[in-house]
């Protein structure tokens, strides 16, 4: 940490006041009290009354921030991280509970279920959704196996959009026009209108929105500048019927595409893009340089359409949901250093496309009993299926483009064509469950809840390899026979509730975390012997929590403490080449951590906010170094006491906005965010820990970022200035090596200013 980030983040804390710190943290307005959540699925509650920790980000918050995306309000989340290789190609984790497999935090938007998946290496991971107009996002940390199910383990995600309006019409349009450092002009517009069609009893709202943002990663090798900009455009249409006061359907479809002209790796200094050879010429790497082979482009295309009804009876509201998600990916990337490492000297991209569908149903009832006892009672569907393509072809290396079109009738290595291996992997994936919560007041203060599920899922998957990789090993080895598995499990929860008075809870909760297993890809080329399956693997919770409104409702906290024991890990592991991995259940974990969230209005103008989370993740059990029933070695296996990777100790964020009036009706305001993420590991075994040491693990993390705005609002405008990455910290999120891959970085963006004006409706 620099000298003038010390100065800084010492002038944070010294406006927050050391007194202030243990219960004034938030990442919400002092109002985050008043947002109302769906997280029990009783309808909605204010965010003091659920029982469980929930950190809430009002519309008008993620508005004052800036807030495009998921990495722009993801720092200001107390234990929320993610893995990032770039747009729509994240790993989103709580709490530690990190790894290799289907995602462990559940992302919701509205009731549609649109959690990442990472097909084999193919990104593809979490979606990015643009958040616009939307009424405030919800992070429910720790398992939520009762009511979301399997992939909540280590939490989950809700993104609420702003329902439409039959009382009044409503519009609002908003532009930025900015730079960024190393890169060039970033621009974008987005804009909302609401109609009601027929008063009180239908409206609907559209949605808008560009955003281009300039990369600023150059490839020395190809010559090319900027390569990893973003491109996206995007819309919402929503329509809300009321016929009665007692039924409510909303309908809605949100589309979006983002292309990038290539990849955020950076091949930092010291580092040469490839093994050496007398053929390919060697480039070293630089700030904001790549020396990729290939023009590796992306592109995303994904689409949610969803119905949801909702029926009020006098004892209890029933819901009905229907979601379809559908995304489309095209990814590339540079395989010329794999075919080095095994002595084949020509540049070689990767295509990669792909599909996934997924259609999300759920039936719950939940009551509004005039005794003691209220329940939450419901069914899930799910069916999804996927579409994986492997294509390998020869690239120019002088534009980093494919020679030519896949063609499996011809071979790269033959000298008969531009390809060199070719596969396919498509699956389903059939999930079923039955879920319920039941809360009894035992007095007029103490309550006590019990949640069940139990599910079931079947997988399928069908291999057949297009093109073999000629002249290797196992190449031609006939296609796999198609493969399957299946799981059921049944998780619980158990919570006791202290309602001290109307504004302190007290909580304590034992919850269980559960995940499937999958099916690995067995026709992977050169080896053979991978396991075709991997086992689930599951956790328990244990946390006590407290929340606490102070001072008349002007500063508002919550803190919990928690323990969570994971056992039967899916972990990474590779073949006896590393050339090429697979997924195996190895090694136990124990996770133990602190988070304390905040805010506290000081003055009617002033405001402090801020949350901090410790996190001491690692292994307590050795993963063992060959696979249950098989002869693969699992390259550079964990041992007790290493790390979990990418898992810092500490997070800490802190914001602080004053408004003043500045006279004829209009007002300034002045805000500062800061964040600070801590060091972590990359992958298992450290180097320098021993005989078993891993040279390829990265320490990295240990980064600050300092936003800041400065503005004017008036009636229905406003106008604003912002910086954000002010000092132009080059904070590392992530990083990538192996005997393949050349040492790779990935970024936070750069020091990033501009102006962003936003016109609303009078």
């Amino acid at each position: 940490m620099g000298r003038r980030h010390l100065i800084a983040s010492a002038s944070i804390l010294a406006m927050i006041g050391l007194p202030g710190i243990a219960m004034a943290q938030a990442n919400a307005t002092v109002s985050e009290d008043e947002i109302i959540i769906t997280a029990s699925k009783r309808g909605g509650q204010r965010l003091h009354e659920v029982p469980i920790p929930v950190q809430a980000i009002s519309g008008e918050e993620l508005a004052a921030r800036g807030v495009k995306d998921f990495a722009d309000y993801a720092i200001s989340v107390p234990s929320l991280r993610y893995e990032d290789l770039g747009p729509g190609d994240k790993r989103i984790f709580l709490r530690g509970i990190n790894s290799i497999g289907a995602s462990t935090a559940g992302v919701y938007y509205n009731e549609a279920v649109v959690t990442g998946s990472n097909k084999e290496d193919g990104g593809g991971r979490s979606v990015d959704i643009k958040l616009y107009d939307l009424d405030h996002i919800e992070v429910l940390k720790g398992p939520q196996g009762t009511l979301y199910g399997a992939n909540s383990m280590s939490g989950t995600i809700k993104m609420i959009t702003n329902k439409p309006d039959s009382e009044a019409v409503d519009a609002y349009i908003d532009t930025t026009l900015g730079s960024t450092e190393h890169g060039g002009t970033d621009w974008g517009i987005n804009g909302m209108v609401n109609l009601p069609l027929v008063q009180d009893k239908a409206a609907i709202r559209v949605v808008g929105w560009k955003d281009d943002r300039s990369g600023y990663i150059d490839n020395v090798r190809l010559g090319t500048k900027n390569i990893n900009d973003e491109n996206t455009r995007g819309g919402r249409a929503s329509l809300r019927l009321t016929p009665n006061d007692r039924l409510t359907i909303d309908a809605e479809v949100t589309l979006q595409r983002t292309h990038s002209n290539g990849t955020s790796r950076e091949t930092p200094t010291g580092t040469i893009g490839h093994v050496p050879t007398n053929v390919l010429p060697t480039f070293q790497g630089g700030d904001y340089l790549t020396t990729a082979f290939t023009k590796d482009e992306w592109d995303d295309n994904w689409e949610i359409y969803s119905l949801t009804g909702e029926y009020k009876m006098d004892t209890g509201t029933v819901t009905a949901t229907s979601n379809w998600f559908t995304r489309d990916i095209n990814f590339n990337f540079d395989s010329t250093p794999i075919l080095l490492f095994f002595g084949v000297p020509i540049p070689a991209i990767t295509h990669q496309p792909q599909s996934r569908r997924i259609w999300s149903n759920e039936l719950r009832y939940a009551s509004n009993w005039g005794g003691p006892l209220q329940v939450v009672l419901g069914g899930f569907a799910q069916r999804e299926k996927t579409n994986f393509e492997v294509q390998v072809i020869a690239s120019d290396p002088l534009t980093g483009l494919a020679l030519g079109p896949f063609d499996p009738d011809t071979d790269a290595l033959a000298g008969t064509g531009n390809t060199f291996f070719g596969r396919t992997n498509n699956g389903t994936i059939h999930q079923e469950a039955l879920f319920g919560e039941g809360s009894v007041d035992i007095t007029d203060k103490l309550t006590a809840t019990v949640g069940l599920r139990y599910f079931h899922s079947q997988q399928n998957s069908s291999e057949v390899q297009t093109h073999p990789f000629g002249g290797f090993p196992n190449a031609n080895r006939p296609d796999p026979d198609p493969n399957s598995d299946s799981n059921n499990k049944v998780t619980t929860k158990f919570n006791l509730s202290y309602q001290a008075d109307e504004n302190l809870l007290i909580y304590a909760t034992a919850s269980q975390g559960f995940r499937v297993g999958g099916l690995n890809a067995a026709s992977l080329p050169l080896i053979a012997g991978v396991p075709r399956n991997f086992g689930p693997d599951s956790l328990w919770n244990y946390e006590i929590g407290v929340k606490n409104s102070i001072a008349d409702g002007r500063v508002f906290f919550d803190f919990s403490i928690y323990q969570i024991d994971w056992s039967n890990i899916q972990s990474v592991s590779k073949d006896s080449t590393g050339a090429f991995q697979f997924i195996a259940n190895a090694g136990d974990a124990r996770i133990q951590g602190v988070e304390l969230n905040g805010t506290a209005r000081v003055t009617d103008n002033f405001e402090l906010s801020g949350g901090f989370a410790y996190t001491d993740a690692r292994l307590v059990k050795d993963q063992p170094g060959v696979t249950p029933g098989n002869v693969i070695e699992v390259t550079f296996p964990g041992h007790k006491g290493d790390d979990i990777p990418n898992v810092p100790q500490f997070t800490f964020n802190a914001s602080a906005e004053y408004n003043f009036p500045l006279g004829n009706d209009m007002n300034g305001f002045a805000r500062l965010d800061y964040a600070y993420v801590g060091h972590y590991k990359t992958e298992f075994r450290p180097q320098g820990s021993g005989p078993a040491d891993n040279p390829f693990t990265q320490r990295i993390g240990g980064y600050n970022t300092v936003n800041t705005k400065i503005g004017v609002d008036k009636d229905n405008w406003s106008a604003k200035l912002f910086v954000n990455n002010l000092f132009d910290e080059r904070g590392i999120v992530d990083a990538i090596a192996s005997d393949q891959d050349p040492l790779a970085l990935l970024q936070t963006r750069p020091r990033t200013f501009g102006l962003n004006i936003t016109v609303r409706m009078p």
